[in-house]
């Protein structure tokens, strides 16, 4: 999955609410809150090849869509810069899991 510069990337999901779940968890906002989120997070860390997971019975809330994504070769110079303070993922390999939408 490639991604568009953060910018574009909201501005394209804008009308949805989304939260981006991050395996190290540095940024509150970014952390598991529920079970499934945890579940999934987890999944996604342990699996390389798990695909998209869509559930839509949540029961009083809307449908949960997770999606994997994972370090390409051109996200590499960049998330491993220091200059990115805490977005830097350090040494970031190539099909890392960086988060899940």
């Amino acid at each position: 999955m490639v991604l568009q510069p953060a910018q574009e990337w909201k501005e394209t999901w804008k009308d949805f609410s989304y939260k981006l779940l991050t395996p190290s968890q540095k940024e509150l906002e970014n952390q598991a809150t529920d079970p499934e989120e945890t579940e999934q997070l987890a999944n996604y860390q342990n699996d390389p090849l798990l695909p998209d997971h869509f559930n839509p019975d949540v029961p009083g809330r809307r449908a949960h869509y997770f999606a994997p994504i994972r370090a390409e070769k051109s996200c590499l110079d960049c998330h491993r810069n220091p200059m990115l303070g805490d977005k830097a993922v350090g040494d970031l390999q190539e099909g890392q899991l960086l988060g899940v939408m």
